[in-house]
């Protein structure tokens, strides 16, 4: 005779199961632009007046003398003097907040990402200071030979 127990705990069970792993995904799934940024590894720049200024101030005097490369909607900074006011870093800093707050679903995300990158973490290419690695071959007949016995 077959015993329904082992049945009826599985076909409860396993929907149980399913359902708890479906609320852990959604759970932790990034809530906004931020948050995505963070998952991702990247550092996002804090919005508050002084904080990382040195990065901010970089990335304003790159940001002012960029014309192809992409810009955050229609934000202008043209600088008054060689060195950003605090009221120029402040406009990157709001424009880089609208952006944090972006939602998963909101259109132009996948854009809006790749200018918070470009313009609001610290690991901003922009302003890197690591310089790119080209790979370069060896060159023809340098290559280790395996030695005959």
């Amino acid at each position: 005779m077959i015993s329904l127990k082992p049945l009826l705990i599985g076909g409860i069970g396993l929907p149980i199961l399913g359902g708890a792993g479906y609320a852990c995904f959604v759970f932790i799934q990034p809530k906004n632009l931020k948050e995505e940024l963070k998952r991702d590894k990247f550092t996002p720049l804090s919005i508050e007046k002084g904080q990382d200024k040195d990065i901010w101030t970089k990335l304003v005097k790159e940001y002012s003398k960029t014309t192809t490369n992409p810009k955050i909607g229609n934000l202008t900074i043209t600088l008054s003097a060689t060195e950003p006011t605090d009221e120029e870093i402040e406009k990157l800093q709001n424009a880089c907040k609208g952006l944090f707050e972006k939602k998963k679903g909101d259109s132009n995300y996948e854009t809006d990402l790749n200018l918070a990158k470009n313009w609001c973490i610290k690991e901003s290419t922009k302003i890197s200071n690591t310089p790119n690695i080209i790979s370069n071959p060896a060159p023809a007949g340098s290559e280790a030979k395996p030695s005959v016995p």
